[in-house]
């Protein structure tokens, strides 16, 4: 095996923390590993530094990809910097500088190729890990069961990713590379087939419909990606033309065992607002990481009779995301981006044999990856964005990189790029401690609510006022401390908390509502009235606006408006005794 550099070990590294590590302390399980790939990435180009500075390293060629990275994060800059929520838009803009800052690291560590064989292995005993650790949890006797509209019992293998659906992504990730493990293998080929398979059982585990799909595109394009280099790209959408068209004969039966057919009519919903929401603003966009901010904006007044919950953050549809967060600027990245990967698929820029698809297993890799993301949003999420950066960085023409003479400029510029990653860790751990301080607060006014116990309102108040300190954009905290200012009494300081909500994201789903029953606690019915009727037009399925307008009204002594909303309320099943309260009052002299 080649000697490994301390920055490509820092990347090794990267990988095993995004891909293992997890945590439970906040509402995000993927929170913590933020930090901890700024920190790796950190040590990466210092490490890098060092090595340039004594003359043991050198820059690799120029890529195609290299320019498509900076523009995307260009472009990305100039959507964030137009967007209307920047609180939302910059801790997105952060992480699209950890995928840079990861995609050049690995290009610096990983230059000439040489250590292909060691990210193989890497990726094949990361992923073992996780398996085996899933698989253990799944047999677990108090794990819970999922039971599936067509009558099948099952359980979704998650492991350490949190999510089934980024479980199955970071499987999409590895399979490529021990594909070509077990190709270019000799004496272990009998333990890579074991890794292959175990992944794939695991892939199946998942119950991930889209990565399904995914894994059938690039079983199809591996099959049928060999022969001629030339011809791979055209091969390449032919295996996924292909795949699809077999996926989608064998879908309608399956999804109708899986009860996932009223999934499907809920990303409906998601993608009609995602549409409205791209040509509200089709430059630009509403800026990266502001999907689920501008969403409730447009979404359907039918959207909670499709059984969704007020909160999406993803469209679940890449082009449509990228359209309604970025406009025709992130979709044209998007398609440069799609043109460059399949230029570098053809032209093998990995070690590999010629000839052979192994000699691009991170062009399978992504493309796995934004196959799944047709219909699901790994690629936002902080494992999976980290490790695709690492192993597109690490593709290699197999040329050794020049060393160059000791050039203090460049040894400077890799060090500024260290002291950015360590800001972006300094930057995350508040993040974390704010995500952490949310879900202590949490956990304080559910066992308070439970209990009917006094005085948890003070604790929770200041777990959440110590994390509005730690980030004070954190809207999630700022909203439930409106709250529990709420339940404790303190109607000016919660509705005032309201306020500073939709000062920081217009659209939050529940405002209006919160604000109204706030506002009729407080005896001010002018405004209750105005936010039960903006409810009331946002959720037109929901009874809930009508009765908070037919007590509205009753207070106010409009008696005929009230009965008229009582009985709208009745008729869009609103229980039964609080309707019959209403009238009850109304039929009282």
């Amino acid at each position: 095996m080649p000697s490994v550099p301390l920055a490509a070990w820092a990347l090794l590294a990267l990988l095993a923390a995004t891909g293992l590590a997890t945590s439970e302390a906040a509402y995000d399980p993927n929170a913590p590993k933020l930090v901890w790939a700024f920190a790796l990435l950190g040590l990466a180009f210092a490490a890098q530094a060092v090595r340039l500075g004594l003359g043991r390293a050198g820059f690799p060629s120029a890529r195609h990809a290299d320019g498509w990275v900076l523009t995307a994060l260009a472009a990305a800059t100039v959507c964030a910097l137009a967007s209307d929520y920047p609180w939302f838009s910059a801790p997105a803009l952060r992480d699209a500088a950890l995928a840079v800052l990861a995609y050049g690291s690995a290009r610096l560590a990983f230059a000439g190729g040489r250590l292909g064989p060691v990210l193989d292995r890497t990726l094949a005993a990361l992923t073992g890990v996780a398996c085996l650790y899933g698989l253990v949890r799944l047999v677990d006797p108090a794990a819970p069961w999922l039971v599936a509209p067509g009558g099948w019992h099952l359980r979704r293998l998650t492991s350490t990713l949190g999510n089934q659906d980024t479980l199955a992504a970071w499987l999409l990730i590895a399979l490529p590379f021990i594909a070509r493990g077990h190709s270019q293998s000799r004496r272990w080929r009998a333990a890579w087939a074991v890794a292959g398979l175990l992944a794939v059982a695991c892939l199946a585990l998942t119950v991930s419909r889209a990565a399904w799909i995914a894994f059938a595109v690039q079983a199809a394009a591996w099959r049928l990606g060999g022969g001629a280099r030339r011809r791979l790209p055209l091969r390449l959408l032919a295996a996924a033309a292909l795949a699809v068209l077999i996926v989608l004969a064998v879908l309608p039966g399956l999804t109708a065992k899986l009860g996932s057919a009223s999934t499907f009519r809920q990303r409906l919903v998601i993608w009609d607002a995602a549409a409205k929401m791209a040509l509200a603003r089709p430059l630009t966009g509403h800026g990266p990481g502001a999907f689920g901010a501008a969403f409730p904006e447009f979404r359907s007044p039918d959207y909670r009779a499709s059984g969704l919950s007020d909160v999406n953050e993803f469209a679940h549809d890449l082009p449509l995301h990228v359209a309604a967060t970025g406009g025709l600027t992130g979709l044209s990245v998007l398609a440069l981006g799609l043109f460059v990967l399949v230029r570098e698929a053809g032209a093998g820029c990995s070690s590999g044999l010629p000839g052979d698809p192994s000699a691009a297993p991170h062009s399978l890799a992504i493309l796995g990856v934004l196959v799944q993301n047709l219909f699901s949003v790994t690629l936002f999420v902080t494992p999976i964005v980290a490790t695709l950066a690492v192993v597109w960085g690490a593709a290699e023409d197999g040329e050794l990189p020049a060393t160059p003479a000791r050039s203090p400029a460049a040894c400077a510029a890799l060090l500024v790029l260290a002291a950015a990653a360590a800001w972006g860790a300094a930057s995350a751990g508040s993040d974390f401690t704010a995500l952490c301080r949310l879900r202590s607060a949490r956990l304080a006014t559910d066992d308070g609510l439970a209990s009917g116990s006094f005085g948890w309102e003070t604790g929770a108040i200041r777990q959440l006022e110590g994390a509005l300190a730690a980030r004070p954009g954190c809207v999630p905290a700022r909203y439930r401390l409106a709250g529990v200012r709420a339940l404790s009494g303190d109607l000016p300081r919660a509705l005032a908390s309201y306020i500073m909500v939709e000062a920081l994201s217009p659209g939050f789903a529940e405002l209006p509502r919160n604000r109204a029953e706030v506002s009729f606690a407080a005896g001010a019915l002018d405004a209750a009235r105005k936010q039960a009727r903006r409810w009331h037009d946002m959720n037109r399925r929901d009874p809930a606006g009508p009765v908070l307008m037919a007590k509205v009204e009753l207070a106010a002594g409009n008696h005929a408006s009230a009965r008229e909303n009582a009985l709208l309320a009745r008729d869009l099943g609103a229980p039964a005794p609080a309707v019959e309260a209403l009238l009850g009052a109304l039929r009282e002299p």
